[in-house]
């Protein structure tokens, strides 16, 4: 939990934060990793719990799929992708699968960005979720490209996790980086700082 304090910070104020933290250790709240409170950009409380720390990574799941956009973006910004209405295909001219359904070459980035590329899979409304499966797999990209398609491209919203998964290997096919250096090089490390370090 973050807060930023838009009030003065007093010794009542640090009263109630440890009146939060006594809370959060007697159960009152649950699955509570952290507080930090800041004030004017510093720290004024930071507790941890249940056996968390300042140093504990989190699996972001989704909100991974907004960073992805974010490197759709800078990858467009240095001219590594033309723009996003590129076809996909392009990326991947070795996978047979847009051959197999030339409706697959349809697919242009910007419907993988809108969740609109049109295969048969959703993670909602009771679609085929192909996340699952597509976790048991080696190759994540040629399984998603892999999918039969249900609509035409930039149709029809389906909330599925393998179109930004295709976008990550866009960007490494653009880049000739994993997209995690990729991220890390561009998005995460402010100039002069060392890298971030990212997992897969």
């Amino acid at each position: 939990m973050w807060i930023a304090l838009l009030f003065p910070f007093t010794a009542s104020a640090q009263s109630s934060f440890e009146s939060i933290t006594r809370a959060v250790k007697a159960g009152d709240y649950q699955n509570i990793h952290s507080i930090l409170i800041q004030k004017q950009g510093k720290n004024v409380y930071e507790r941890y719990f249940n056996g968390y720390t300042r140093d504990s990574l989190h699996d972001t799941r989704s909100a991974f799929k907004s960073v992805t956009s974010l490197l759709v973006g800078i990858a467009v910004d240095k001219g590594l992708i033309s723009n996003i209405d590129q076809p996909v295909y392009q990326f991947f001219p070795e996978n047979k699968a847009f051959a197999a359904d030339p409706l697959k070459r349809q697919i242009r980035i910007k419907d993988l960005l809108e969740m609109r590329a049109g295969f048969d899979c959703e993670e909602w409304n009771d679609g085929k979720d192909c996340e699952s499966e597509m976790e048991q797999q080696r190759d994540w990209v040629k399984f998603s490209l892999s999918l039969p398609m249900k609509h035409k491209p930039g149709t029809v919203w389906a909330y599925t996790s393998c179109d930004p998964m295709i976008l990550s290997g866009v960007i490494e096919k653009a880049s000739g980086m994993s997209v995690m250096d990729f991220a890390g090089k561009y998005l995460f490390t402010p100039p002069g700082d060392g890298a971030i370090p990212l997992d897969n």
